[in-house]
């Protein structure tokens, strides 16, 4: 008989001491085991993880899960020479806790968060479950873990729970097309979370229609659309000839007009008032002069008349030049209304049908 080797002679008190420290499995129906994750940063959280893990996979599996693992992954790996990828060495780990499924998973990164879930079937030495999600906080994923298993267990892809997508233009209430389907006015929250594709569409009265292509968006980040407006004229085509439809607005020629009109009267008429307020106050000072008061209170009167007619000259002369400046404003306000009338025309060739002012 061949003596036993010095390797499993090493290896036999490590089983002997692995078995005495895990529990013993519960009566009946075998226990699955869940080894704690393993995490790259020290995690505050990393035991109520391992907890939510144990109790989700618990309910998934239908199954109970032992308590109290203290055996790592890294401690799988050492004592069975292998990686997590390994459906063979894992089964070992699972055959030494007796457990008819093993399950182990990591937590990559330092925020956003990666978990990787994986799961065997101990006695098919296959690795039946798998799954990789992303989480920007410890607390998002411990809230999800359940439906993470979920995911796990049954095979299926993952999905978030719906976020709202902030979708807002400028200017605002403009309509919002998904694929064709309107689906409000901006400002607008919607739910664009995992869509494999899709048109967005904004269209508003007499702005350029914008147009943005949707596909996988975490429904996280806002969308916001900036609206050309269009130029006043815009030719369509029609059996008659080329019609031009008004597509913006000229008011403000017109604004411009009358209120340059109404600032340069007003400032024209102040002036005048200045202007006849000074001969005025120049007359006051002449009687004066030719007065036969003492000289003292003619100094005095005359120090006074003299202030008030400064004033009065320099307000003359704000008024005079603001009304001049905002006659100019007026006339060029009503130069470029006149020259470009809101109109709609319809034209033949060159020669014009009919022309609607309005």
């Amino acid at each position: 008989m061949r003596p036993p080797s010095i390797k499993s002679i090493g290896l036999a008190p490590c089983f002997i001491i692995l078995f005495m420290l895990s529990p013993a499995p519960v009566s009946g129906q075998p226990s699955i085991v869940v080894l704690p994750l393993e995490s790259e940063a020290a995690l505050d959280s990393k035991s109520e993880l391992n907890e939510r893990l144990r109790d989700a996979i618990g309910r998934q599996m239908r199954q109970p899960v032992r308590d109290n693992i203290e055996f790592s992954l890294d401690e799988a790996r050492v004592t069975f020479d292998c990686d997590d990828e390994n459906a063979r060495c894992m089964a070992e780990t699972g055959r030494m806790f007796r457990a008819p499924f093993l399950f182990w998973g990591s937590i990559r990164g330092y925020g956003p968060f990666v978990l990787s879930l994986s799961g065997l079937d101990v006695n098919r030495e296959s690795i039946s479950y798998s799954i990789t999600v992303q989480f920007e906080t410890t607390r998002a994923m411990a809230t999800a873990m359940n439906d993470v298993v979920k995911s796990l267990i049954d095979g299926n892809e993952y999905r978030p729970p719906h976020r709202l997508t902030a979708i807002t233009s400028q200017p605002a209430d403009a309509n919002v097309f998904l694929d064709g389907e309107l689906i409000g006015q901006t400002p607008l929250s919607y739910s664009l979370v995992n869509r494999e594709g899709g048109q967005l569409v904004i269209k508003k009265g007499r702005y350029a229609t914008a147009s943005q292509f949707i596909e996988n968006t975490r429904g996280d980040a806002p969308i916001h659309f900036v609206l050309e407006r269009l130029p006043i004229f815009q030719p369509e085509a029609t059996d008659d000839g080329v019609e031009y439809q008004v597509g913006g607005t000229h008011s403000w020629p017109l604004i411009l007009a009358i209120t340059g009109s109404v600032v340069g009267a007003v400032g024209l008429g102040a002036g005048s008032y200045y202007g006849l307020e000074n001969q005025r106050l120049e007359g006051e000072m002449q009687a004066n002069i030719a007065s036969q008061a003492p000289t003292i209170e003619k100094r005095s009167i005359d120090g006074v008349l003299r202030q008030d007619f400064e004033h009065s000259q320099l307000m003359a002369n704000l008024s005079f030049g603001l009304g001049a400046v905002a006659l100019i404003a007026g006339a060029y306000g009503f130069y470029k209304y006149l020259k470009n009338p809101d109109t709609t025309v319809l034209v033949d060739g060159d020669r014009l049908i009919y022309e609607v002012r309005f």
